[in-house]
């Protein structure tokens, strides 16, 4: 809502005077005047009185602690002092370290001084002990000292017994020890152990009677003269005399240092340091127990005096304690029952303020608030109207006037806003798809450019080059990858455009079971490199002729077969479409497609789990179909694990375009091959390579052609097939099919997309082919552009030369020298019926014309030097050799895996020999092993070995005459 600032409004004039409250009504705070005023009074006199007494209290114990400090501070030095001497004569008792003693004596004699100091009862007390003290001083030095090289003796005496024991343990081990003189030296070994025990726990803690067994100990030792004992047990080795001299220099350590006197002198004189101590402890403890006796008595006595004043202000003192409680609580009393009237008022107005506004806020008519003298006098009448409860009714009467408009508003503009959003988020997403889906198609135009150059460089590379079968088999590989790349950017491409909004369905009326076959069978080539197989049922109550959006239809069908066969090997897909439910205009079929055959699958592929899970996320390809199954209003899609096999269905509904008849749909079982060509299919597989060169096959009943289909890809042609002219005549129009074969009527002469702008129609210089299958068409070039192409009639039934003769411009013949000829190919295929043949367009059994059988000079280049080059030749050939037989071996036990990492050693070897005749046979080995397996044609495979063989003898033969 928006105001005018210019202007002046009177009606907001006068409301804005209406706010302001009369000067003579109260305002809130005026009726609690009284009471805050009373309350303050009494807390300032109460909080006074009690200060008073407080300060009385406070005067009067400052008093006695000042008379007290003094005797307090003197006892409690002369209590802290004694503990403290206490506790240090109870750590020099426990104490064993003789330097700890003489710091502890040190600190004895500072508290005995401090007390001295002290004005006390026991001061003469204090001043002996600190004499005695002092005195202990050059005693505990004493023992100080003599410790130190007490300890020292000892250490050496130690190292001594235990050098000593070492080679008595050395001797007792040697077994030219007699017996006599292991068991006198068991008896030294025993006494010597048990002594150093006792000397190791020597110490100036150790009691009288425990040195005395030590001393009586050594006098055994001595007395038993183990030293004669031991010279007397000598023989000529040297170990019982190092336990002679080692047992001497014991007994001079012991004796001529007079180890165990000084340690005896030391024990006395600690024991009387002790005893010392003792006694003084027990003088220190008797003075501490007498003052703790006293000061007992002087606190029961600390309110008696001399004079009888003393005794009447100790008895004030106590009663003013007394005094305070009864001040706060008269105070306390007091406050609250104010507190209590202020609380009791301020309900009530606060009632009378609720009660007030919500009848303004119900938009009730309120008999205190009317218009101008009335409105004052009943105001007025009110004991606790105020001020406030006036201001506030009269914003709020003007605030409920404008609400309705505000509300409103501002309703208006959210839901504008909302809009807004929506458009804005709308209009981004779409310009982002667009950009992508414009991206993409550049994409998949530059791709669509490439695959005609590799399809133009082929047909145009001469055939008579002697490695044309090795390139040509490398463009088709390229040609393969093209063909993977341009469909999934078709693909995604499409998606894009389907995300946005302003998508538009083509309705035509078209036989969408021929489009289903159109897709199965252009799928042939996949089917037989992945070594799957389908088989399509249809019920016979489904009619083929509906309206839908055929582009859409084809691009959902051929996700849902990618997604249903995503890196499925070895599998067999039985395709079932099922009429669920059939009335006036419209058929429910669901399509099911399951997967058995090879193992038994865990799990789901990973491009399904996502429709059996929908807390999982959909892959590309699994959001793509369901954007296409929404767009077509398909629903009831599933993916579930069985047993021994996996299935995934949806449901389409198909608008019916007019009243058929049930027809009969023969299953379509995929890869199939005709017997009656067989034998052709493999002639010409052995004949023609494989080509990067793209045919389209435009029939109604892509099924009649099967036949066709097989023959084309036996020539090394590439198949796809449609079955509606719209698809036809985009599939044409991209320009990468150079041969098109049709029965439906078209326009071939038209732009192709892949023709650059402002460059003429001759760059692009692919010879293209147009070929009816009808006898009511026929395709004449009415420009000179065209003039290039070549045109002709073909037939469903056409023979294999009449295929050749027709399509020699697309079709090239192996180099066939050294080729198996037309007659073995033929007696392997009739040899293996039952067994399939390689695919046509994969593989085909050559080798290159021989001169030798490695190029020597290439090979030469790729060592670097020639002494290189003649001292690795051996042992390339050494290595071949056992490559072969390592090779044959794989063969004849069907190790697929093993056998393909021979060939790929091979396949090194043979590139840096330039061996062209090896090099081939390792392509062919690859192309059977990546397309059949070692599974089937086994005299194919033994063919390949035996050529293998004879082209591995030929270099070692030719390598022994260049050495």
């Amino acid at each position: 809502m928006s105001t005018n600032k210019t202007t002046t409004n009177p009606h907001h004039i006068q409301s804005k005077k209406n706010l302001k409250a009369r000067s003579d009504t109260k305002h809130i705070h005026q009726f609690f005047t009284v009471h805050f005023i009373a309350i303050f009074l009494i807390i300032v006199v109460g909080l006074s009185s009690i200060l008073l007494f407080v300060t009385l209290q406070h005067n009067h114990s400052q008093t006695k602690i000042t008379a007290q400090f003094d005797a307090l501070q003197t006892q409690f030095l002369q209590q802290k002092y004694l503990m403290n001497a206490d506790i240090v004569i109870d750590s020099m008792l426990k104490s064993v370290n003789s330097h700890e003693l003489l710091v502890s004596q040190q600190a004895l004699s500072l508290q005995s001084k401090k007390l001295s100091l002290l004005k006390s009862n026991y001061k003469d007390s204090y001043q002996g002990s600190f004499s005695r003290n002092n005195l202990a001083m050059d005693l505990i030095t004493r023992i100080e000292s003599n410790d130190v090289q007490n300890e020292l003796l000892k250490s050496k005496s130690l190292i001594q017994l235990d050098t000593l024991l070492d080679a008595i343990e050395i001797r007792l081990n040697d077994q030219q020890t007699s017996l006599k003189q292991a068991g006198l030296l068991y008896d030294v070994e025993t006494q010597l152990t048990n002594i150093v025990v006792m000397l190791k726990d020597l110490n100036l803690k150790t009691s009288l009677v425990t040195f005395e067994k030590l001393n009586k100990k050594m006098d055994e030792v001595f007395v038993t003269d183990y030293a004669r004992q031991l010279a007397n047990q000598q023989d000529e080795s040297q170990g019982m005399a190092d336990i002679v001299r080692d047992f001497i220099r014991f007994e001079d350590l012991i004796l001529k240092e007079d180890l165990l006197a000084k340690w005896q002198d030391n024990l006395y004189l600690i024991g009387d340091y002790q005893q010392q101590l003792i006694e003084e402890q027990q003088q220190l403890q008797s003075i501490l127990t007498e003052l703790l006796v006293s000061q007992d008595g002087a606190d029961s006595a600390l309110v008696k005096s001399d004079s009888g004043e003393i005794d009447i202000d100790f008895l004030l003192f106590k009663q003013i304690p007394r005094w305070v409680g009864i001040s706060s609580t008269t105070l306390v009393i007091c406050v609250v029952g104010l507190l209590w009237l202020v609380r009791r008022k301020m309900k009530a107005i606060s009632q009378f303020n609720v009660d007030s506004i919500s009848r303004v806020i119900a938009d009730e008519p309120s008999t205190l608030i009317v218009d101008e003298k009335d409105s004052v006098s009943q105001l007025h009448n009110q004991p606790f109207y105020n001020a406030e409860s006036e201001c506030l009714i009269r914003k709020i009467q003007l605030i409920n006037s404008s609400k309705a408009e505000y509300l409103a508003l501002i309703d208006k503009n959210q839901k504008l806003e909302e809009k807004i959003a929506r458009l804005m988020i709308s209009v981004k997403s779409t310009a982002q798809l667009r950009l992508e889906q414009q991206y993409f198609e550049s994409l998949h135009l530059a791709a669509l450019k490439q695959l005609v150059r590799l399809s133009t460089s082929v047909i145009q590379e001469p055939s008579n080059q002697g490695n044309v079968s090795e390139a040509t088999n490398y463009l088709y590989q390229a040609h393969l990858q093209g063909r993977y790349l341009v469909s999934k950017l078709k693909r995604t491409s499409h998606y894009r455009y389907l995300r946005n909004s302003d998508v538009l369905l083509t309705l035509s009326d078209e036989n969408f079971i021929a489009q289903l076959q159109a897709i199965m069978l252009s799928l042939r080539s996949e089917l037989l490199l992945c070594k799957n197989t389908i088989s399509v049922i249809i019920d016979e109550k489904i009619i083929p002729e509906v309206n839908l959006d055929v582009e859409l239809f084809c691009e959902m069908f051929a996700a849902f077969v990618s997604l249903v066969l995503s890196h499925q090997k070895g599998r067999n897909l039985a395709l079932k479409l099922q009429l669920v439910d059939k009335n006036k205009g419209q058929q429910i079929i669901r399509f099911t497609g399951q997967v058995e055959g090879g193992e038994n699958p865990t799990q789901l592929p990973h491009a399904l789990l996502a429709f059996s899970d929908d807390s999982l996320d959909h892959s590309e390809l699994g959001d793509y179909f369901n954007t296409l199954i929404q767009l077509q209003h398909g629903d009831d899609v599933s993916a579930t694990l069985t047993g021994k096999s996996y299935s995934f269905s949806f449901t389409l509904p198909l608008a019916v375009s007019n009243n058929q008849q049930e027809q009969h749909f023969p299953v379509l079982l995929l890869p199939g091959r005709g017997v009656d060509i067989e034998k052709d299919c493999a002639i010409l597989a052995a004949k023609y390579l494989v080509m990067p060169i793209e045919v389209l096959i435009a029939v109604k009943s892509p099924e009649m052609y099967q036949r066709l289909q097989q023959l084309l890809q036996g020539m090394g042609l590439q198949v796809t097939f449609v079955s509606s002219k719209l698809i036809l005549q985009q599939y044409w129009q991209s320009g990468r099919f150079a041969i098109l074969l049709t029965e439906i009527d078209c326009q071939p002469f038209t732009a192709f997309k892949v023709e650059e702008k402002g460059t003429p129609f001759t760059s692009m210089l692919l010879t293209r082919g147009v070929f009816s299958l009808s006898d009511q068409l026929e395709f004449i070039a009415r420009s000179e552009k065209y003039t290039h192409w070549v045109f002709g009639d073909l037939k469903a039934k056409s023979t294999t030369s009449e295929l050749v003769t027709a399509l020699l411009p697309w079709i090239k013949e192996k180099d066939c020298d050294n080729l198996i000829t037309e007659e073995k190919a033929v007696q392997v295929t009739s040899n293996n019926d039952g067994i399939d043949a390689l695919p046509e367009e994969e593989f085909a059994l050559t080798s290159s014309i021989k001169e030798y059988s490695f190029n020597f000079e290439r090979y030469l280049k790729h060592q670097g030097s020639a002494e290189l080059a003649i001292f690795m030749l051996d042992e390339y050939t050494s290595e071949n050799i056992l490559l072969v037989k390592e090779l044959s071996q794989a063969v004849a036990v069907h190790d697929g895996k093993k056998a393909d990492d021979i060939i790929q050693a091979l396949l090194v070897n043979a590139r840096i020999l330039a061996a062209e005749n090896l090099l081939h046979l390792c392509q062919q080995w690859h192309t059977l092993l990546t397309t059949q397996g070692l599974d089937s044609c086994e005299k194919l495979q033994m063919v390949l070995l035996s050529k293998t063989k004879q082209a591995v003898d030929e270099i070692s033969q030719h390598a022994a005459a260049i050495a």
